[in-house]
């Protein structure tokens, strides 16, 4: 293997993304936007991620089960701050929607990592306290 010549991770694709979205949609049952954001995502690794748990966590939501255990299990993410952030960056989606997330996204993560009811609540409230943080405008005098 050579990392000249490998393809990164999900990044075998064909050259029509819209083709390769519109078959997951079809396959899946998923609406198109939402299987344009996984295709965009997790690129030819999605039918991996899908396999994992094809339902949107919250109805109507944009973030389906399979992200959080594939976050958790194939690249590694230990904290709910992590994979609303970083992985399936559903801290960028509306407000409403990622307010939404946080409590059954952090049990399904709890239940892969073994955390607590206490670490679950500590989850949750780190990543506000980061939404609060990034509303906060600093002027300087």
């Amino acid at each position: 293997p050579s990392p000249a010549t490998d393809p990164i991770p999900g990044g075998d694709l064909p050259s029509n993304l819209d083709a390769l979205a519109a078959s997951v949609a079809a396959a899946a049952g998923l609406e198109r936007p939402l299987a344009d954001r996984l295709v965009r995502l997790y690129g030819s690794e999605t039918s991996q991620v899908l396999a994992l748990g094809p339902q949107p966590i919250v109805p109507g939501g944009r973030v389906v089960a399979g992200e959080v255990e594939w976050a958790v299990q194939v690249e590694g993410a230990l904290t709910l701050e992590d994979l609303i952030y970083r992985r399936t960056r559903a801290a960028w989606f509306s407000p409403g929607e990622r307010d939404d997330l946080l409590a059954p996204t952090a049990s399904l993560m709890g239940d892969l990592l073994g955390w607590d009811d206490a670490r679950t609540a500590a989850e949750i409230d780190a990543v506000r306290v980061r939404y609060d943080s990034e509303l906060q405008f600093k002027v300087d005098p």
